[in-house]
């Protein structure tokens, strides 16, 4: 019952912010070690959670530039910057588009050429 309660709570979302759930400010908030310890090892699809933009988690902290979320949350899915917004743009676009030059040096450590590759353009 109480692992099911903390889920409910942390998929509470904020009908003023977006619909940013409590896991996307702690992203915006820079608080990498808190996320890690409330998204289990294995609960990886809470990374995943979408706001009302499209925007997981790693949008959210590549937006706000903080390269030490980006690290924490590519370290717990080294794939999640392939997700995309409802616009089709990855944390890639996001990053680049905010000027969050150690977030992108953080995805690019993190992903490699191929990452960087598949991002140069957006399709649709």
């Amino acid at each position: 019952m109480l692992l099911q309660d903390r889920r409910h709570f942390l998929f509470l979302k904020d009908p003023f912010d977006n619909d940013k759930t409590s896991l996307h400010i702690l992203a915006r908030r820079n608080q990498p070690h808190l996320l890690k310890k409330l998204v289990g090892s294995g609960e990886l699809d809470l990374l995943k959670v979408k706001d009302a933009s499209g925007f997981t988690l790693l949008h959210v902290a590549a937006e706000c530039g903080q390269a030490n979320v980006v690290r924490t949350i590519l370290k717990m899915d080294p794939e999640i910057w392939r997700e995309k917004n409802k616009k089709r743009r990855t944390v890639y676009h996001t990053a680049a588009y905010e000027g969050q030059a150690e977030v992108l040096e953080a995805l690019f450590d993190a992903a490699g050429l191929e990452g960087f590759l598949c991002n140069l353009f957006v399709i649709g």
